[in-house]
């Protein structure tokens, strides 16, 4: 890993306690909390345009490129630029010198 290309600052999150709770009209409601702030190499590798129902929705692949932590799982998200990236999987690199974490992305 090069640490000159994780030029990107990233909050990896986690479900609260609580999540998911309820809101006020019994609907559940999603709460994240921050596990770790950490640098990070973006690689965006494609993606994909569908309708949903009447509406346009883009999926966008991710691929990030972190120090190692065992803490991290697949059950957490990637917030970056005010958007919230879901993990689809973690690979190791190396004798645990860093992580891949592939996320997708979907916009409106």
């Amino acid at each position: 890993m090069k640490p000159g290309r994780m030029d990107r600052h990233i909050t990896i999150q986690q479900l609260t306690a609580d999540s998911p709770a309820q809101d006020t009209y019994g609907a559940p409601s999603e709460s994240w909390g921050t596990y770790k702030k950490m640098w990070a190499e973006k690689r965006d590798t494609g993606g994909v345009e569908s309708y949903m129902g009447k509406a346009l929705q883009a999926e966008i692949t991710t691929i990030w490129r972190v120090r190692y932590d065992s803490g991290i799982t697949h059950k957490m998200r990637i917030y970056y630029n005010s958007e919230g990236y879901d993990i689809v999987s973690i690979n190791e690199l190396g004798r645990r010198e860093g992580l891949e974490i592939m996320t997708t992305l979907l916009t409106d």
